[in-house]
């Protein structure tokens, strides 16, 4: 999502401010010297500064339905495979754009890799889509990151205590479908 969320507001008031590279954070996240290294204040900024043009980008999408916002709204929505509302959109944003130099220490580098991925959307013409795909950002996984991912995070399908799992269609942050894949991982443990 941070991805076409780049690509399709470039040169708008909606792109999102700081480093663009999908293998960075957009900012530190640690307060600078002198400020109390648990600084919520700060960081609670960052999230503004992130989650800022988007809500920005959803005011004039919902004041101009037809327009230029509400496209572009629709279209990184439909990438990413979310309904085209603001939370969906600017929660995942925010967690990828202020936590991918912690994702990548944690895991000892980058899990996701587009290489060869073709990007689809109803909401934009061939040309359109040619050109998105053309434009990009293209960033390889990492093998040891992503074994590390496997081994650490990857759900086994057993627990030792009864699990629930309740969510709405739209969760942006944990989409619906994992919760079936969830489903099918516990049925074959």
């Amino acid at each position: 999502m941070r991805a076409a969320y780049n690509v399709l507001t470039e040169g708008t008031p909606y792109a999102l401010p700081g480093e663009h590279d999908l293998l960075k954070s957009a900012f530190p996240m640690d307060p600078p010297a002198g400020e109390a290294a648990s600084s919520d204040a700060f960081r609670n900024g960052r999230i503004v500064q992130i989650a800022m043009p988007v809500l920005m980008l959803a005011q004039a999408a919902a004041a101009n339905p037809d327009g230029r916002e509400a496209r572009i709204l629709k279209q990184v929505a439909s990438i990413g495979g979310f309904e085209p509302e603001v939370a969906s959109i600017a929660f995942p944003l925010v967690t990828v754009a202020l936590g991918m130099d912690d994702l990548k220490a944690t895991l000892g580098g980058n899990i996701y890799g587009n290489i060869g991925k073709t990007y689809a959307s109803p909401e934009m013409t061939g040309e359109e889509a040619a050109a998105f795909n053309a434009k990009v950002q293209r960033i390889t996984a990492g093998p040891a990151a992503v074994a590390n991912a496997r081994r650490w995070h990857q759900a086994t399908g057993r627990f030792d205590v009864p699990l629930v799992t309740i969510h709405n269609r739209i969760d942006s942050l944990v989409p619906y479908a994992q919760s079936e894949a969830l489903g099918r991982i516990v049925a074959a443990a």
